[in-house]
Order: structure tokens, then sequence, then C-alpha cells
């Protein structure tokens, strides 16, 4: 009898240890759920920058803060940059302060970079230096166009002038500020942004198109200005291996990055900011990132779920949910085209159901005046939770 009870005993201490080790798991897993924070370059310019970005950052519980120091083609700290030295100084040691303010309260800091968009304005760039002529070669431009400008562009609602992956130059530009960021400045991780092609139809330069032709013998062209000069099954045949070739150029160039920052330092996290519908990202923009997150090529993706409408919202969270990753996937939530109900009601639909959301941006809270208005209903929550009133 006193086996039989003593057996009994062990089975439910058993039992308990067993509901206790995945209650804590559960826990854990939801404790570590990001809340990120987006912060465009220009805030850094303010004078009271490291106080009031903390301040949000502490108030909202930021976990990691994505800090704009590349755009436009230029890095936001060099004395090239658009601005004039004075404000690029400010600028570096604004963001070194928030650096070490933010690693005392265990938050994260992530350099993001716009990678193939190096140009938006209208107006070319000033500085002969500006990797806008020194790769010219590689700028996309619409099929058929013999330079791109910026007009044809914009009627095609894309948002600049875009580069070739594969191009050189960039990639060594980028491989020197991710060497100072991660070596020197010890941020805790390297955040692309614009890695995608703008579409297929602006998917033409000298350079990329060369390189196609070498390795089929085949020019793309004229897939798209003279294709009732081939057969259907070659127009099939040669479309599908353009896109492959799109596709894999840019997890080429993304496989390199990865490399290159695991060699500086195997503990960077390397995210990614990326359409926020996998098939559509696939398709349109040739950004896998699916296929990227079960490579093991980035940690992190961050999806431009920017849609005010919850049933489109819903439906991107719903395309994301199909995948074996959700921990690995981000959703950003818009902060700049919806009211705070509108904001709050997509945290709902995140929470506790993905690897966490990301606010855009910190400068729309700002100029929106949002922070106060959003502050109650965390404290609310934070308050229900304790038995607070």
């Amino acid at each position: 009898f006193n086996f039989i009870k003593y057996t009994k005993q062990a089975a439910m201490k058993k039992r308990f240890s067993f509901i206790l080790f995945f209650f804590l798991l559960f826990h854990i897993s939801r404790a570590e759920q990001s809340r990120a924070l987006w912060v465009v370059r220009y805030a850094l310019l303010q004078d009271d920058a490291v106080e009031q970005i903390m301040r949000s950052a502490l108030l909202l519980k930021i976990t990691d803060l994505y800090i704009q120091v590349r755009a436009s083609g230029k890095f936001f700290f060099s004395s090239e940059n658009p601005f004039n030295g004075n404000d690029s100084t400010k600028a570096l040691q604004n963001f070194l302060r928030l650096k070490d303010e933010a690693g005392r309260r265990r938050i994260k800091i992530h350099a993001w970079l716009n990678v193939l968009n190096i140009w938006s304005s209208t107006k070319k760039p000033a500085d002969r230096g500006h990797i806008y002529y020194l790769a010219r070669n590689s700028i996309l431009r619409k099929w058929g166009e013999p330079t791109g400008e910026m007009r044809a562009m914009r009627k095609l609602g894309i948002e600049g002038f875009f580069l070739d992956p594969a191009d050189p130059i960039n990639l060594e530009h980028l491989h020197k500020m991710i060497r100072l960021l991660l070596t020197e400045y010890k941020v805790d991780g390297i955040h692309l942004d614009y890695f995608r092609y703008p579409s297929l139809e602006v998917s033409s330069s000298p350079a990329l198109r060369s390189r196609f032709i070498l390795q089929e013998y085949f020019d793309p062209q004229t897939l798209f200005l003279a294709p009732q000069t081939l057969e259907q099954s070659t127009i099939v045949n040669m479309s599908a291996k353009y896109r492959s070739f799109l596709s894999k150029s840019l997890t080429k160039l993304l496989a390199n990055m990865r490399f290159f920052i695991h060699s500086l330092r195997r503990d960077a996290e390397l995210s990614i900011a990326v359409k926020p519908d996998p098939l559509s990202a696939k398709t349109i923009y040739f950004q896998d990132w699916a296929l990227w997150l079960e490579r093991g090529l980035c940690d992190k993706v961050i999806t431009m779920n920017y849609a005010p409408d919850a049933q489109v919202f819903s439906a991107n969270l719903k395309a994301c949910s199909s995948l074996n990753a959700k921990d690995k996937i981000v959703i950003g939530i818009s902060t700049y085209n919806q009211d705070v109900q509108g904001v709050l009601e997509k945290i709902r639909l995140v929470k506790d159901k993905f690897g966490g959301y990301a606010f855009f941006s910190y400068n729309s809270l700002q100029k929106r005046k949002m922070l106060g208005r959003l502050l109650p209903h965390f404290v609310h929550k934070r308050k229900e939770k304790t038995g607070g009133s």
C-alpha cells in the first residue's frame, strides 16, 4: 500500500513538474516578444534627441531601437553627408550617447541602413563622388530607357533610384559602414531596408543585363520590348529564368552580408525590413524572405504591415502565420496614417502571436503627438495585471 501511495505521489510530482516546465516555457517565450521603434535619422539632429527618444522607448516598453544611419546613398555620420559637418558631428554624438543610455536599460540598438535605394530627389547629387555617379551602370531603370530619370521613376510609382544588388561599389560602401558600426560603435545589430527590387518593370541596367546575357546567352530586353519575335515556349522559359536570376542576385547579396557580419561579430543580429505578404514580396519585389529565414540568412524580418485597414492588416498576418518561423517575424505597425485606436487594434491582433511588433516611426509619434494618447492604454494594461486601480 505504501509503495502504491509513493508511486502515485511521484507520478503527481512528475506531472506537476511537467506542467510547470511548459508554463514557464510559455511565459519565457512571451517575455521574449520584442517591441521595437524605428527612428528616422533627422531625429538625431535635435538638441534633446537622446532624452526624448529614451523617454518614448521607456514609456512604450521598447526592447529594440532601429536608428537610421544610411539613406540617399550616404552614411549619416560622414562629413560627406547632405548636412554640414556640425550636424554630422551632433548626429554621431547623439547616436553614441543614445547607444550608451539604451545599453544601461538593456534596450538594443540596431543600425538601420537603406541598402539599394540610393537617391530620391528630383535634383541630382551635388557631390560628384556620390554613388549615383560612381555606379551609373548599376542603376536600375525601365526597359528601353538608355538612362534612368527620376521623372520616369515617379510616373511608375517608384520612390527613387535603386541599384543592382551585385554592384561592387555599393557593397564596398556597405562593408566599410558595417565594420565601423560593429567594431567601433558596438551596435547590437544591423538592420537592412530597401533590400529589394523596385519592380520587374524597373529591373534593367547595363551591368545586370550583361551578366544575364553572359549566363544565358539571351538578351532579357527582348522579353519586354520585342516579345512578338519570340516563340511562346521561349518567353515562358526565359521569363522564369530572369525572375530566378533577380531573386538569386538579392539572396546572394544577403548571404555575403550575413557572412561578413558574422566574420566581425557573431553575436550581432541581422534583420531586414520586408513587404508584409511573403508571396507578393517574392513575386513582385523578389524578396524571398521566407527562404531567407529558412536558410538562416537573417535572424529576423520586420514586415512593413502599414495598412490602416484592419482586414488588409489581418490578411497579411494570416499569410505570415502559414510560415514555420513566426517567432522570427516582427510585425511593423504604422503610426503616420492611422489614429491611436487603429494602432492599439493592430497591437491586439499581433500580441503574443509573432516575434513582436515595431512602430514606424518615432518621428511620426512625435510629430502627431501620439505618445501621450497611447500611454494611458499601456499604463492601464499594466495596472490591470498588477491589481492596481
